[in-house]
């Protein structure tokens, strides 16, 4: 998009995806290491929003930092074995790790470019 190309978008763009930021992740991480006993054997937390996002979502925020990149996306084949939907169940991290996402999926994209 930054160089004036347009998209392309494996399927028709309607798939979700859960995406999170990566100093959420961070703070999950040490979250984990701070607040979880050394002596559980182990526990599956789910690191994530829980908020599902399209792919074309996901274009249409991004054309916010690239508007003179509108280009229509480029629809290719759907690739084997993609999954439809996926969105992370938070609610044992959440309980656990006491955390919930603090970057909204604009305000990620929004330092992420302006890194």
């Amino acid at each position: 998009m930054q160089k004036g190309l347009s998209v392309d978008i494996n399927g028709d763009g309607e798939q979700t995806r859960d995406f999170i930021y990566v100093k959420d992740v961070a703070g999950a991480l040490q979250s984990a290491v701070t607040k979880i006993p050394h002596d559980i054997p182990w526990s599956v937390l789910n690191i994530g929003t829980g908020v599902p996002t399209s792919i074309l979502k996901l274009r249409r925020e991004m054309v916010r930092f690239f508007p003179d990149a509108d280009k229509a996306p480029v629809f290719l084949p759907t690739l084997s074995g993609d999954i439809r939907h996926s969105t992370a169940c938070i609610s044992a991290s959440a309980e656990e790790l006491e955390l919930s996402p603090r970057y909204s999926l604009q305000n990620g994209l929004a330092e992420l470019f302006e890194y």
